[in-house]
């Protein structure tokens, strides 16, 4: 068995079949899908069984709800794969996704990172990851995947395989404590322990944003204590690891990037709601004083401080200022 995708599924009646009718007929007699519903309660189970009985290369897992997160690791405590892939049953993927993952991975790396289509409302945009790469060593890696977390590469799980060995030497899974950033957290794990990395430009994944309810549409209400607790745990995870020291400075610098970065993503996420001017700066104090109080982030270059600066020093009009003016343009 050489792929197995994992597939969580809540509530996705209006998506699974497109999802499903992308992944399936092309599925190869070395591949298995497993697809985990998450207890839901809206007619997608009974979907699920029709594909189930059609299709002998899915298996369907049938649970409660327990995130995300929670159904992920379902799928892998049964995988049988060589590599593991994700997909959202509300997205979809190239008619020649395996083809391309077959020659992509002919050399084994312990991770591949693709691009993705984003549809929407407005047609496709397409997003390559990068000029197409390839690194060895741990040393490099780390140097190689640091640049790709402050790039924001590392936030989605779909475009990207996995070596299973390593996932299960490592007891690799997702943390249930997220509903959000699950994604990055993953990944970042996986690649602390990664020997060799290859990207390609291929954009193999079709992420929609269609639905109101995805990720990049809904309001997400809790999403500062998340993005909080999502660095914790990317800390704890680098200073409890074995790589090289060089390695681990070069990641320490990408991670104190990406959480001032994140921080900007927070206040801006403040635009989807209803709220005052009043309201919003106030929230927005309180979102710059829970990140400044964060200890272990300290600003390791002038980029970073330069991104720090205005979060550190709680300056409430001007990142309030920024991120509308990023939301009407549609940067955020």
């Amino acid at each position: 068995m050489k792929y197995s995708v994992i597939i969580p599924a809540y509530n996705e009646r209006s998506t699974i079949r497109r999802c499903l009718d992308s992944v399936l007929p092309q599925l190869p007699d070395s591949a298995e899908v497993l697809i985990i519903d998450d207890g839901s309660d809206d007619g997608t189970v009974e979907i699920l069984r029709e594909y189930a009985a059609k299709y002998p290369g899915l298996t369907l897992v049938e649970k409660p709800n327990g995130g995300v997160s929670s159904a992920r690791n379902a799928g892998l405590a049964m995988a049988k794969g060589e590599y593991v892939l994700f997909v959202d049953a509300d997205d979809a993927v190239r008619d020649d996704y395996f083809a391309v993952l077959d020659a992509a991975l002919e050399g084994s790396p312990d991770m591949l990172l693709f691009g993705k289509h984003i549809m929407g409302a407005s047609g496709a945009v397409r997003r390559s990851c990068g000029r197409g790469h390839t690194v060895a060593g741990r040393e490099r890696t780390a140097r190689f995947v640091s640049k790709c977390l402050r790039r924001q590469v590392l936030n989605l799980i779909t475009t990207k395989a996995f070596r299973r060995e390593i996932i299960e030497e490592s007891g690799l899974r997702f943390d249930e404590r997220l509903d959000i950033g699950e994604d990055k957290a993953f990944a970042f794990a996986f690649s602390l322990k990664a020997e060799s990395v290859k990207k390609i430009r291929d954009e193999l994944y079709y992420l929609s944003v269609d639905d109101p309810n995805s990720l990049s549409r809904r309001k997400r209400d809790r999403l500062c204590e998340s993005v909080l607790t999502e660095h914790r745990i990317m800390s704890d995870r680098l200073l409890a690891s074995d790589i090289p020291e060089s390695g681990k400075r070069a990641y320490e610098k990408a991670l104190n990037y990406s959480f001032y970065r994140s921080a900007y993503t927070v206040v801006g996420e403040l635009n989807k709601f209803d709220l005052t001017k009043a309201e919003r700066r106030e929230k927005t104090r309180e979102i710059l004083e829970a990140f400044s109080q964060e200890e272990g982030f300290e600003p390791k270059d002038i980029g970073c401080a330069a991104l720090a600066c205005p979060v550190r020093n709680k300056k409430v009009r001007l990142m309030d200022c920024a991120m509308r003016c990023c939301t009407k343009r549609g940067r955020l």
